[in-house]
């Protein structure tokens, strides 16, 4: 018996040691998202040369799809590979410039545009990165320059232009669980506005509405469905937008000149403080990796026609700025990441040329 009761004990102590053990194994597995090198990796080209097209990063892809040149719009979606640094192609089911786009899970969605006959899409083409297949759904209303993002399981459509001087206030949502969509709306109408996600909560920043620059900041909440708002510093349109871990930057703009505001939110204070970027611009291509922020390209005059090499980047455990180049600016161009790279491509270089380059940055520890 006595026997018995101590092996009893000992299976016992040796459970709890390996729960023990397997837990601290755990623990140390979690991911660590801090990094402290960018390296520039160097350019390769998109099958076509064009601007105004918008980008989503899916697992280990980045898909560059539509735009066009001035006269030109495209179907075409270019794809990269951060694995192999392979690219790839495919197409939109139509042509259209000016769509946006965003991903969440394995979903990378590209809604709406503006067609080569001057009309607006309500068209969304929906690639499934797991099984590589592509099908279409629908926009509730059709339009142009909306902005989108994607957290959990929802990717957002907000703003957008229907007519010339015409704005949207719909946010369309699309759940890739079920399906379905859902929409709701802005507290104002504009177009040009920035979006980020960050936790239980989506921001819808800025723009143009019908009476003007806006400062307003629309905010989300994805768990209670309801609506608060906040505000810039500074009304302007054409910013960007991006998050690292709890904080929020709204970046750039034009306020009729190129702005060198940013805008910061932590969503852990609920606090807002500002920062500077090295020089004003608009239609900056803002993205994150972990704790590095970038800050890349865009206008720096108030026409548009002359565009930055400047890329500023933040990092947010050290709470310092530096700043690098690219080989070409790229205004009106596109940006996103997958894994630890991030890939800027194509947009409209200085004198309104479009080009092909795509230019590729990496983070390592």
């Amino acid at each position: 018996m006595k026997r018995r009761i101590q092996y009893f004990l000992i299976c016992i102590i040796t459970g709890i040691t390996f729960l023990q053990t397997a837990c601290r194994k755990r623990k140390t597995a979690e991911p660590d998202n801090t990094y402290t090198t960018v390296t520039y990796l160097g350019s390769a080209n998109l099958s076509e040369s064009r601007g105004n097209l918008t980008a989503a990063g899916v697992r280990n892809q980045i898909l560059f799809a539509g735009g066009g040149t001035r006269t030109t719009v495209s179907k075409t979606v270019d794809i990269y590979d951060v694995n192999t640094s392979a690219w790839s192609a495919a197409q939109l089911s139509q042509a259209r410039t000016l769509l946006s786009g965003a991903s969440a899970g394995n979903f990378a969605l590209f809604a709406g545009g503006q067609l080569p006959a001057g009309g607006y899409s309500n068209v969304v083409d929906i690639f499934d990165a797991g099984s590589q297949t592509w099908t279409t759904s629908q926009l509730s209303v059709a339009r142009a320059g909306a902005m989108a993002v994607g957290t959990g399981n929802k990717i957002f459509f907000a703003g957008g232009k229907t007519g010339n001087t015409t704005y949207s206030n719909v946010v369309d949502i699309y759940d890739i669980n079920t399906k379905t969509w859902t929409s709701s709306q802005l507290s104002e109408a504009r177009i040009g506005l920035a979006v980020a996600a960050a936790g239980n909560k989506i921001f819808f920043a800025g723009g143009v509405s019908p009476t003007g620059l806006s400062a307003t900041v629309d905010i989300y909440d994805i768990n209670t469905g309801l609506w608060t708002t906040a505000r810039l510093n500074r009304a302007r349109t054409a910013l960007s937008a991006c998050t690292s871990g709890t904080k929020v930057f709204f970046a750039g703009g034009s306020t009729g000149v190129p702005s060198k505001s940013v805008d910061i939110y932590d969503t852990v204070t609920g606090l807002w403080t500002t920062a500077e970027l090295s020089i004003g611009r608009f239609n900056i291509m803002a993205a994150a990796i972990g704790n590095k922020v970038f800050f890349a390209s865009g206008n720096i005059s108030p026409a548009g026609d002359f565009v930055s090499k400047t890329v500023d980047i933040y990092d947010v455990t050290t709470n310092t700025w530096s700043v690098t180049e690219l080989s070409i600016g790229h205004g009106e161009a596109a940006a996103a990441v997958a894994g630890t790279r991030m890939v800027i491509a194509g947009g409209y270089a200085d004198g309104n040329i479009t080009t092909a380059k795509a230019e590729v940055f990496a983070v390592s520890r």
